[in-house]
């Protein structure tokens, strides 16, 4: 009820808050480092595509469970 009666009462309600920031950064490379850069990212999609896949055929989403499923060592 106090908490209630604070905040009718214009009282600023203090809680942990989690801030994003978004950073957008121009950079150049050399026309030899874009086509290494741009295999990299094909590269990260389609591993990121093998958990996605795994991930709804096993219907888990826990990240461990993913981890172990996905991960061969």
């Amino acid at each position: 009820m106090a908490l209630r009666q604070g905040l009718l009462s214009g009282e600023a309600l203090y809680s942990r808050k989690t801030i994003h920031y978004k950073v957008f950064r121009t950079i150049e490379l050399k026309r030899l480092y874009y086509r290494f850069l741009l295999e990299t990212g094909r590269q990260f999609m389609e591993a990121c595509q093998m958990v996605v896949d795994y991930s709804f055929s096993e219907q888990t989403f826990n990240k461990n469970n993913l981890d172990r499923g996905t991960y061969v060592a």
